[in-house]
């Protein structure tokens, strides 16, 4: 936007402020994993942390060392 000089037929334009409150904030970490193992079943769990494993393993292949030889 341009600066301009008021006048007296054209009115300055003001600058809105929002009133809306800001989000909750999202638990990260160790919390959020606390909060999710109250929401889901034990095999529920064991079956997401196997998926978030082969994530991170198609992700960052070589990460971990293998245990079989």
């Amino acid at each position: 936007m341009p600066n301009r000089l008021p006048t007296a037929g054209i009115p300055t334009p003001a600058v809105r402020k929002s009133t809306g409150s800001q989000p909750a904030a999202q638990p990260q970490g160790e919390a959020a994993a606390k909060i999710y193992r109250q929401q889901i079943s034990p095999s529920g769990m064991a079956k997401s942390q196997a998926n978030i494993r082969k994530a991170i393993d198609k992700k960052y292949p070589g990460l971990y060392k293998s245990a079989k030889k």
